[in-house]
């Protein structure tokens, strides 16, 4: 079972400024979308929900590395300091 999306709604991110027009309202709706997919796929690939939160909100990390990484090595703690 996977943990629950902790995103919800809101990106909570820090640095994200509430918006004004429609186009900015979109874009942050985009990212939202894009990090609760980046959270569940991290976690269906078997990062516990602290790791899988923090790796989607990094955009220096890869996701498909990050999966790579933790099928290959089958160890999420080691998965997670290499890519932290």
């Amino acid at each position: 079972m996977l943990p629950t999306n902790p995103f919800g709604p809101h990106n909570p991110f820090p640095g994200v400024m509430k918006v004004s027009t429609p186009e900015e309202e979109i874009e942050v709706e985009v990212v939202d979308k894009v990090l609760n997919w980046r959270f569940e796929e991290l976690a269906r690939a078997g990062f516990n929900a602290r790791q899988a939160l923090q790796l989607a909100g990094d955009r220096s990390v890869d996701l498909h590395t990050a999966v790579e990484l933790i099928k290959k090595c089958g160890d999420e703690y080691l998965a997670f300091q290499i890519l932290s």
